[in-house]
C-alpha cells in the first residue's frame, strides 16, 4: 500500500537540507530527493573593493575603519534568533567603540507569534535599549538587494541564528560572498557551517558567547 501510494503521488518529492529529510515517515524518504539549494555565484562573491569606500544602509554610514557586525533575517523574530542577538549587543557595543551593527529585516512575522504587544523589535528595545548605543545600531526594514549584497561583502562578521528549521537563502548567499559567519549550533545551520572551517558555532540560547565569539573575529584578522 505504501509504494502505491507513493507511486500515486509520481515519487517526485524534494528536499533542500538532510535536516528536513529526516523530518519526514521513513516510509516516505527513499522517494524523496535530496536537492541542496545554492547561491548565484555570478552575484554572490567577495569584493573587497566594498571596505575601502563609505557604505550607507538607512540612516547609518558605515567608515572603512568600522568594524560592521550584520544580522539578516526576512522578519525579526525568535524562529531567526532575534532576541539572542539582541541580548548580545550590550556585552558587544561595550567591548568596542568601533563596531557597527545592522539589523536587517522588517517587523511581521514569517514564523511562530508575535509578542502580547508590538512587535519584536520594539519588545527587545524595551529589554535592553538603555544598555545600547543606538548611534551605532540601525534597523534598516529590508533593503533593496544591491545594498544588501554590499552590506554582506563588506560585513566583518555576519550572525545567522535559527532554530531547527529550514536554513535561509541569506545564509548561503553570506558564504558565498565570503563572510565570516557566527551560526547557532542548531539544525540545519551545522549542514553548512562547519565550526572552525568555514565558520564559528555557537550554542543558540547564549547571548555572551555569541558576543564573545564575534569579537574574536574582530580581533583575530588571522582567523
Amino acid at each position: 500500500a505504501v509504494n502505491l501510494l507513493a507511486l500515486n503521488l509520481g515519487a517526485h518529492g524534494q528536499t533542500p537540507t538532510e535536516w528536513q529529510l529526516s523530518t519526514y515517515p521513513a516510509w516516505a524518504r527513499p522517494f524523496i530527493t535530496l536537492l541542496p539549494e545554492g547561491a548565484n555565484l555570478d552575484v554572490c562573491k567577495p569584493n573587497p573593493q566594498v571596505r575601502r569606500r563609505n557604505l550607507t544602509i538607512g540612516k547609518m554610514t558605515i567608515r572603512p575603519g568600522d568594524k560592521l557586525v550584520t544580522y539578516v533575517a526576512r522578519d525579526l523574530e525568535p524562529y531567526r534568533g532575534f532576541h539572542v542577538m539582541m541580548r548580545a549587543l550590550p556585552h558587544l557595543l561595550r567591548a568596542r567603540q568601533d563596531i557597527r551593527v545592522v539589523l536587517v529585516g522588517a517587523d511581521g512575522i514569517s514564523y511562530g507569534v508575535p509578542p502580547p504587544q508590538g512587535n519584536w523589535r520594539e519588545r527587545m528595545l524595551q529589554e535592553i535599549g538603555d544598555a545600547i548605543d543606538l548611534e551605532r545600531v540601525v534597523f534598516p526594514g529590508r533593503i533593496d538587494y544591491a545594498t544588501y549584497i554590499a552590506m554582506l561583502q563588506r560585513s566583518d562578521a555576519h550572525v545567522y541564528l535559527s532554530y531547527p528549521f529550514v536554513a535561509s537563502w541569506s545564509l548561503r548567499e553570506a558564504l558565498a560572498m565570503g563572510c565570516v559567519v557566527i551560526g547557532s549550533d542548531t539544525a540545519t545551520v551545522r549542514e553548512f557551517v562547519k565550526h572552525d572551517q568555514n565558520g564559528l558555532l555557537v550554542p543558540f540560547f547564549d547571548p555572551k558567547g555569541l558576543a564573545d565569539t564575534i569579537l574574536r573575529v574582530l580581533e583575530d584578522a588571522p582567523l
